[in-house]
């Protein structure tokens, strides 16, 4: 018989209450298949050789029985926002791996905890930012916490703005984006992609030996703005200049009669609306704020692409917290 076919089988046979041993026998292997799939579905692609015979039934399952909308991955329902001390892991499944700071957290992971390790982390639906002290070990739940061992994390209310912001899919964008090869001319800000919440934004760009450079802005239908040719590596609109909310183009190429050839960086960047503006300053962090809110303030940046305000709060970030450098930010460089 077709798997899925023995599956639903076994379905119809149960809401019958069938009481043959044919019936028995026919329920209790539909329900052994029906729980090795939910076993072996998370991370499957990356996991199957650990999943064995049971990855292999899986992927039957998955595509005999599962429709097409049972390949995304489920929605999230936190954020890992800071991770302090020694060894801490992530279990989802039957995969194990480190703790990592903005990493999502699935319904029914494991956390677990070092002696000496501090974890701060987002419930979305809870509206709350917990932090767990090891050793312990927590049973993630979209509503609660289960203390598996170890001791109760204490909690903080998040505000609604900033839970709807943190779980929408522009947070998610946050996480994933890829940093780019640095060019001869390098772009600093506005970074390619960028929302811009100020109608003067800086012009920052570096270069591997100090040369002159053109910088020129266009709007999106290639309308000339601006032109100059500078030394330094900074520009800034002189007054009263200002942009209008909408899409540029700007570039940064080598000046005319240059030795240096180069072909020239380039990045679109779009200045916000001022209500838009307003709503993303508005969730920003008051000064002198725990590290988890600056962090989910940071990761909301990232996904709404306002990767320049982003850096710089990394970087305001790292004055406190210098055991993060290593930690790589998905900003595009």
């Amino acid at each position: 018989l077709n798997v899925s076919l023995l599956i639903v089988l076994g379905h119809f046979l149960r809401s019958f209450h069938c009481s043959s041993q044919a019936c028995s026998f026919v329920a209790v292997v539909a329900a052994f298949l029906r729980s090795a799939w939910l076993k072996a579905r998370f991370n499957l692609q990356t996991n199957l050789r650990q999943a064995g015979p049971i990855g292999l039934l899986s992927v039957l399952l998955l595509l005999t029985v599962m429709p097409a909308t049972a390949w995304s991955a489920p929605e999230p329902i936190g954020m890992v926002l800071d991770v302090q001390g020694g060894k801490a892991q992530q279990v989802a499944g039957i995969v194990t791996r480190p703790l990592q700071m903005l990493a999502y957290l699935q319904e029914d992971d494991t956390l677990r905890l070092e002696a000496g390790v501090k974890v701060s982390f987002s419930l979305y639906k809870e509206r709350k930012v917990l932090t767990a002290n090891g050793p312990g070990e927590y049973k993630v739940k979209a509503d609660s916490i289960q203390v598996v061992s170890g001791t109760e994390p204490t909690a903080k209310s998040m505000s609604n703005q900033m839970v709807a912001a943190q779980s929408g899919s522009r947070m998610m964008k946050g996480a994933t984006k890829m940093r780019s090869i640095k060019p001869l001319i390098d772009i600093a800000s506005p970074r390619n992609q960028s929302l811009q919440l100020s109608a003067t934004p800086v012009f920052r760009w570096k270069t591997l030996e100090p040369m002159a450079v053109m910088v020129e802005i266009r709007r999106s239908d290639s309308t000339p703005i601006f032109s100059q040719l500078v030394e330094a590596g900074t520009l800034v609109l002189p007054a009263p200049s200002g942009l209008a909310p909408g899409a540029y183009l700007w570039s940064v190429s080598a000046a005319p009669g240059s030795t240096l050839e180069s072909m020239p960086a380039t990045a679109n960047f779009t200045v916000a609306e001022t209500g838009q503006a307003n709503e993303i300053r508005s969730l920003a962090p008051a000064p002198g704020a725990a590290l988890e809110e600056r962090m989910m303030y940071l990761s909301y940046l990232i996904g709404m692409n306002v990767t320049d305000e982003a850096s710089q709060l990394w970087e305001d970030i790292l004055k406190d917290r210098p055991d993060l450098k290593s930690t790589k930010l998905p900003l595009p460089q």
